[in-house]
């Protein structure tokens, strides 16, 4: 497995969506923060690390709709493209 951060560049539609104010203090809520914590809320530009990718795919397909899964949905179209 490569360790190194992926190099994202999130849309302006994908930062709409991932920036929506995060609620309560839980690990999933955490976790995101973390991430945005490492991405530029004005230009999407940013890195995301191989195990919060790992996470956020297992947590989208494992678990039922809602809130997060979207908001990892939107930085995993932005991961994807970086690998194009």
């Amino acid at each position: 497995m490569n360790y190194d951060p992926i190099k994202v560049t999130l849309t302006k539609g994908e930062l709409d969506i991932v920036l929506r104010p995060i609620v309560n203090k839980g690990g999933v809520q955490q976790r995101l923060r973390s991430i945005l914590n490492r991405i530029n809320r004005t230009t999407g530009e940013g890195e995301v690390l191989p195990t919060d990718e790992a996470y956020m795919r297992e947590f989208v397909t494992k678990r039922g709709g809602g809130g997060y899964q979207d908001r990892f949905k939107a930085i995993l179209w932005a991961v994807d493209r970086a690998r194009v």
